[in-house]
């Protein structure tokens, strides 16, 4: 899900950081639609996670941010 928003969101031509800042809100908001499962809000987490390491110029590791989550 959150492919297919950067990839759609990026036809804008946006800086990456409104871009991390707009995909995130639209993954939070999809949280609250389905409820706020453990498992959305756990994605919603580790997506944070990365996008703040790219931000920051830092490598980031999934399994890492699997873990912070």
């Amino acid at each position: 899900m959150a492919a297919g928003m950067l990839w759609f969101i990026r036809k804008l031509h946006l800086p990456e950081k409104p871009l991390g800042v707009i995909i995130l809100s639209l993954l939070w908001l999809y949280v609250e639609v389905t409820g706020v499962s453990p498992s959305s809000t756990r994605a919603w987490i580790m997506a944070t996670f990365i996008w703040v390491g790219q931000v920051s110029e830092r490598s980031t590791s999934t399994l890492q941010s699997l873990a912070l989550a």
